[in-house]
Order: C-alpha cells, then sequence, then structure tokens
C-alpha cells in the first residue's frame, strides 16, 4: 500500500535520519509555558524522542496505527 511503512519498521528505524533538534529548541522559546503535543502517525517515534528533550514540552502523545512501527518504536 502506498505510504505505508509499517513491514519496512525495522529498517526505518534504523535507516532514517533525524529531525534537527535546534530548530525545535529555537521555535519552541517563543512559548510563554509548557505545552502538551500530539505526535500523530509518529511512526518509530523519532520526531517524538526529540520532542522529549525540549524544556517547553509538558506532555507528549505518541499515535501509530501500525503495528510494527509502534513494535520498533519501544526501542526509543
Amino acid at each position: 500500500k502506498f505510504g505505508n511503512y509499517d513491514k519496512l519498521a525495522k529498517y526505518y528505524r534504523k535507516y532514517r535520519p533525524s529531525y534537527n533538534q535546534k530548530i525545535l529548541e529555537k521555535n519552541s522559546i517563543i512559548l510563554k509555558k509548557k505545552i502538551s503535543i500530539v505526535d500523530i502517525g509518529a511512526g518509530t517515534g523519532i520526531f517524538t524522542k526529540i520532542l522529549t528533550k525540549i524544556k517547553k514540552v509538558d506532555k507528549i502523545y505518541a499515535i501509530e496505527p501500525g503495528l510494527h512501527m509502534r513494535r520498533e518504536g519501544k526501542y526509543f
């Protein structure tokens, strides 16, 4: 199925490059208070992991429908 990476989850976690954390930190400086974030389609949790390191993020809810992606995400 086009756009469904669930069967590639093991390789996705291993080879997918991460996001630039500095860009997220710079943009979070403008926040006045802590926020909650919902990561819909979280995949293996690459972006979710970065969000955990940003001081202004209070809670994160990662939602991923793909079973294999969720399983690979548990390694973070």
